[in-house]
Parts: C-alpha cells; sequence; structure tokens
C-alpha cells in the first residue's frame, strides 16, 4: 500500500438511464461516460491510478502538492463538464494508503472517500435532475422536473 490522494466520483441517475432508456440510448450514455471518465484522467495526467467501475470513478494521485493539484483539478473538470454533458457527480477526496491493482482498487483512503461524498446530501434540484437520468438531450426519454 502506499500513501495517496483518491478521488471517488458516483454518477447520479445512472440507475435512470439505464432503466429508463431505450437500448440504444443505454448504449450510447454509458460509452460517453466512459469516454468522458478517460478523457479526463489523461487531460489531468492521471490514467495510471484509474479504475472506471459502473457508475463510479476511482482515481489515485502522488503525495505531492502537483499530484494533489491535478486531482483537484480533474475533480474541478469533472463537476463542471459533467454538467454539460448531463453527468451529474457526488465525489469527494481524501488521503491515505491505497493499493491499486488491475481487477481492484481498496484502501483506506478509498474507503473515506467513498463514504464522505455520501455524507452531504446533494440538493433537491440536483436529486431531481439525477432522478431525471441528468439533463434532457434531443433524443433522451423528456421528463417534467420540478
Amino acid at each position: 500500500m502506499e500513501k495517496m490522494y483518491c478521488y471517488v466520483g458516483d454518477l447520479l441517475g445512472f440507475k435512470e438511464i439505464v432503466l429508463n432508456s431505450s437500448a440504444e440510448n443505454q448504449v450510447r450514455r454509458i460509452k460517453e461516460w466512459i469516454d468522458f471518465a478517460n478523457y479526463g484522467v489523461r487531460k489531468f495526467n492521471l490514467i495510471d491510478k484509474y479504475q472506471l467501475v459502473s457508475d463510479t470513478i476511482f482515481v489515485g494521485a502522488e503525495s505531492s502538492e502537483e499530484g494533489l493539484e491535478n486531482l483537484l483539478k480533474f475533480a474541478q473538470y469533472m463537476q463542471s463538464s459533467g454538467v454539460h454533458k448531463s453527468f451529474l457527480l457526488r465525489s469527494a477526496i481524501t488521503f491515505g494508503n491505497v493499493e491499486w491493482d488491475p481487477h481492484v482498487t481498496f484502501g483506506e483512503a478509498v474507503i473515506n472517500a467513498y463514504n464522505v461524498s455520501w455524507e452531504v446530501p446533494p440538493s433537491k434540484d440536483l436529486m431531481n435532475l439525477a432522478s431525471c437520468g441528468g439533463l434532457t438531450k434531443k433524443g433522451d426519454i423528456k421528463h417534467n422536473i420540478m
């Protein structure tokens, strides 16, 4: 295990994307999610410690000022660009021991980041958007958003 910064981001509304979209839209949105996550980790030079598991992304950064700076920029990118792509994320960054493996990532920092991301409830408006599968785009199922 090594000490590092750890980002965990959970995609809100994933269940709705899967349950309320046509098969064609499901595949398109999931591919967009994968491409969005891949682009972000490459853009901020974080590809070495990265795993995407369904609707959750795990990213690690070295224990340095540069590592933290890259991870913070990545987190900001995921939040701000995610809104424009209808990917609303609940996320957190923590520091601690992490074990990265091609198949499984675990450690106190991963657990703490996941738990912290769920401690602060998102706003009612954000949850309304997420329950509708995010912001609607042409061709997606449209829902009434309060």
